[in-house]
């Protein structure tokens, strides 16, 4: 009596098991997942929203951009001296979450308001995110004019008016 003899698998399939079981390694290891995912991903930077305000109405002009990198979400001013020239100042706030996030903002979707939230005659940024386990944040900046700096506000900075 004769039985078929098992002459294995080809090469390849072996190959093919292999690699797929060091892609499942590397996927269920987050350092190792992050490190290949910027070997591969090139870094880029893409604007989310953009806005030119003056925050005192006396000539603090800058252009606001909301800008998402590979690993940040970030805001950036850059303040103008001049209107057309080179920006004189460029401050960076990194936000703490990653995500884009938007609210309605007098009946308009939003990821990025400058308004005067706490009725001071200085406008403040509004900054809409969702953290890690998509609850949404809303990170207000207070804008002060003697060193061009931002403050970020808590719930106790100010109440909100329902009117506004």
């Amino acid at each position: 009596m004769k039985f078929a003899q098992h002459k294995g698998f080809p090469n390849w399939i072996y190959s093919l098991g292999l690699l797929a079981l060091i892609l499942a390694v590397i996927l269920v290891v987050p350092d190792w997942r992050d490190y290949i995912r910027k070997l591969v991903l090139y870094e880029r930077r893409t604007i989310l929203a953009k806005a030119e305000v003056d925050f005192t109405g006396q000539g603090d002009r800058a252009t606001v951009i909301k800008v998402k990198t590979f690993e940040t979400l970030a805001i950036e001013v850059y303040f103008f001296d001049q209107p057309g020239k080179t920006p004189s100042e460029v401050k960076r706030i990194v936000l703490n979450e990653k995500r884009d996030g938007f609210f309605d903002y007098r009946g308009e979707a939003t990821n990025l308001a400058i308004v005067d939230v706490d009725h001071d005659s200085i406008l403040d940024l509004i900054v809409p995110t969702y953290d890690e386990n998509l609850i949404p944040r809303l990170n207000v900046y207070k804008y002060s004019p003697q060193d061009r700096s931002f403050t970020r506000l808590g719930p106790e900075s100010f109440t909100l008016d329902a009117n506004n």
